[in-house]
């Protein structure tokens, strides 16, 4: 298991019981110095946090990575209804793991693609190292930082 003060990427979800059944799927980044050149790295998948809201990876480089570059997939279930028992078992969904929410049936999804260009933060430091931070109140720009979202219909 990698080291929790490594170099991630977030995505946070509404605050809605609908993001629990969300899937995300983060395509494999470039990592590069501060030339363009690619750096060698690990990557950890994270899992999705219901408590926060968010789901990440974590990168261990092997060199001095200056941004991380990629795409997220996200499909995003924007009208749900309860189960019956009417309803054919494929067309059920569990939440996510650790999630404690009943299976429900999906009434419309939304195809979501979001595509990134960040730079690395630096690691915490000695003094932050296990404390829980902040959670963003809205969505602000990444300084230096390039995100862009598209909802498809």
């Amino acid at each position: 298991m990698m080291g929790f003060n490594a170099p991630a990427v977030r995505v946070w979800l509404p605050r809605l019981p609908n993001s629990a059944y969300a899937t995300q799927t983060f395509a494999k980044p470039n990592l590069v110095d501060v030339k363009g050149q690619p750096v060698e790295y690990k990557l950890e998948r994270g899992i999705y946090d219901h408590d926060k809201w968010e789901d990440e990876i974590r990168i261990q480089s092997k060199g001095e990575p200056a941004r991380v570059i990629g795409t997220i997939h996200v499909r995003y279930p924007v009208r749900i209804r309860e189960a019956s028992n009417e309803d054919p078992k494929e067309k059920l969904t569990e939440p996510a793991t650790f999630v404690k929410l009943p299976m429900v049936f999906f009434v419309e999804w939304k195809e979501i693609d979001i595509s990134y260009d960040l730079p690395i933060q630096p690691p915490l430091s000695n003094t932050e190292i296990g404390k829980d931070q902040p959670l963003p109140k809205v969505t602000t720009d990444t300084p230096g930082g390039k995100v862009t979202v598209t909802v498809k219909q």
